[in-house]
């Protein structure tokens, strides 16, 4: 099985960004803030002038900002990630397609949680396992720390056809870590986001997944976080649907398909690598 034939049509991807972006900029939402509206204005006017044959672009930068706890909801139970403060998510992304090939396909999901903020520590109190610590700030106890972001996960979703001598991987993957850029972050309630990311050099085992899209990551961020749950509207799962069928059915159906029929003897990584 050729593993590019899990992989969506540059033509089909670039019509579903189309349409999600034409989505939010159409309706009066509250899944994003008003200083989204000129950013998603300025992707639709880019999409639409694109044919999404030969050469096109899409990016996502500055990132989409998605809420995900309220410092005025009180702790969460123990089972929640974070302890009454505020939490966000940055949804990211770039598209490269040059001759109808794609040359770049990657999103991303950071999460960012306030000084304090993240639930799950040792008993000494150190609540986040990195550098960033009562002995490691770097501002001052008197300086205001209510901007003061730690980047407590990113998740980094690729597509990689292995062209030009790249790593033998997953075609499509996740993996956890990787580049994180403070500048693509957004102004949040006119406060600039003070960033601190601890990049591991480790960007290894990369986890098979199928491809993704802004709509898919932001319904997997809802349907795990009750803040922004509460914010979307009915008609929102039925774009989400839609962006499984474009690229998540096809996936599924094709390794459905050859492993019914027996034709697949390789271990399932090997099966979809870029190789």
């Amino acid at each position: 099985m050729d593993s590019e034939e899990l992989m969506p049509s540059p033509k089909d991807l670039g019509e579903r960004l189309q349409a999600e972006v034409k989505y939010l900029t159409d309706q009066n939402h509250s899944i994003h803030d008003a200083d989204h509206n000129s950013i998603f204005y300025k992707q639709l006017e880019d999409l639409e002038s694109a044919e999404f044959e030969g050469d096109w672009d899409f990016s996502m930068e500055p990132n989409w900002m998605v809420q995900l706890a309220d410092s005025s909801d009180g702790p969460f139970s123990d089972r929640g990630d974070f302890a009454g403060t505020e939490a966000w998510g940055a949804i990211g992304g770039n598209i490269k397609v040059r001759d109808s090939q794609f040359k770049e396909y990657v999103f991303s999901l950071a999460i960012l949680v306030q000084e304090g903020g993240e639930r799950r520590g040792d008993e000494e109190g150190v609540n986040c396992p990195c550098c960033w610590n009562e002995e490691s700030n770097w501002q001052t106890e008197e300086e205001d720390i209510s901007n003061r972001w730690r980047v407590a996960r990113r998740y980094h979703f690729d597509i990689d056809l292995g062209k030009d001598g790249a790593d033998k991987k997953p075609i499509s993957h996740l993996q956890i870590g990787g580049r994180f850029q403070g500048g693509h972050v957004n102004t949040i309630a006119e406060r600039d986001m003070d960033t601190h990311y601890c990049l591991s050099p480790l960007d290894k085992p990369r986890i098979p997944y199928p491809p993704v899209d802004p709509a898919l990551i932001y319904t997997l961020v809802l349907t795990q976080y009750p803040f922004p749950r509460e914010q979307v509207e009915d008609d929102w799962y039925q774009v989400s649907r839609e962006s499984e069928k474009k690229l998540w059915d096809p996936y599924h159906e094709k390794l459905g398909t050859n492993y019914s029929q027996g034709q697949i003897s390789q271990p399932f990584p090997q099966v979809i690598s870029n190789e």
